[in-house]
């Protein structure tokens, strides 16, 4: 089993950053793991960030990740700070760079709901971050009554490859540390839910194509058995599984809450159910209230 021992929080001096201690405290608890929250001064800092004043120097930096590590005094949790002060122009990169420094297992990092979410993911600080090789955590910062404070079960999106197989030791390291049960999940599209290009096969063969599906659910449900099987033979988990029919994006958002840790890997395929064709992983990520656990595929 993969052990997380250390966790690399990135603030910036704004409550929506904040949203992802709570949940990092949670895991330093239950893990083990040591917290490191960093900030990067950046070389044109912005006045403001998500309306509230942005840092501007090291030593206001200083100032705020001290005041932010008392906050955790008493739960049990190893908290140490880093402020980057030479001053950066691609902040991205910088935690990229401390994440190796650092020896972080994970980079847990808040995001901001619709819009937010979809640019971390699709062309900011996360996919960069995940793109050299590292696990991320993100944790909506906008959820009514504030972000998730912990989680109750883990569940792991796939979609029948190895690639998809990359999230399951964290997410598994994850739920025997926090003693949470942990479920997979592969979403097979109906005839109706296909993605645009595949209906126009549909279109002319769709008992065909409604048979071929079929036969894929069949499948998936004996790899999933296959996997569940594994687990629970090396982790010791009680591993439930579920096979949904419908838009992948849909269902996937259908089957999470807020205290629940949805673990993904970041590519993949399953025949026609194409878990992460057409941006589907990034629909998901804007809209499910639950943290969501990235990890680069295999």
């Amino acid at each position: 089993m993969i052990s997380i021992r250390n966790l690399l929080v990135p603030l910036d001096g704004s409550r929506a950053a904040e949203a992802a201690i709570p949940l990092a405290a949670f895991l330093g608890q239950h893990l083990g793991a040591t917290i490191t929250l960093l900030h990067i001064v950046e070389y044109t800092p912005p006045p403001k960030v998500h309306g509230e004043p942005h840092l501007q120097t090291a030593a206001q930096a200083e100032d705020y990740l001290e005041e932010v590590a008392s906050t955790l005094t008493g739960r049990g949790v190893r908290i140490q700070i880093h402020v980057h002060s030479d001053p950066e122009t691609d902040v991205a990169a910088s935690i990229v760079a401390h994440r190796v420094e650092q020896a972080a297992d994970l980079v847990v990092m808040s995001t901001h709901g619709r819009g937010g979410m979809r640019n971390w993911v699709l062309g900011s600080i996360a996919q960069r971050v995940v793109q050299q090789g590292s696990p991320v955590l993100l944790v909506r910062s906008d959820l009514p009554g504030g972000p998730p404070e912990r989680i109750q079960r883990v569940r792991v999106a796939l979609d029948g490859t190895v690639s998809s197989e990359a999230s399951l030791p964290m997410a598994a390291a994850i739920a025997v540390g926090c003693r949470v049960p942990m479920d997979l999940m592969i979403v097979v599209p109906t005839v109706a839910t296909l993605r645009s290009e595949q209906r126009s096969v549909a279109a002319f063969l769709p008992s065909t194509v409604a048979a071929l599906l079929d036969l894929e659910a069949e499948a998936a449900a004996e790899y999933l058995q296959a996997v569940g099987q594994r687990l629970e033979k090396e982790y010791g988990l009680r591993i439930a599984l579920e096979i949904r029919r419908g838009d992948p994006s849909t269902e996937i958002i259908r089957a999470t809450h807020r205290d629940l840790l949805l673990a993904m890997a970041t590519h993949g395929r399953y025949g026609l159910a194409s878990l992460w064709a057409g941006g589907v992983a990034a629909r998901v990520m804007a809209d499910t209230r639950a943290p969501v656990l990235l990890v680069p595929g295999l």
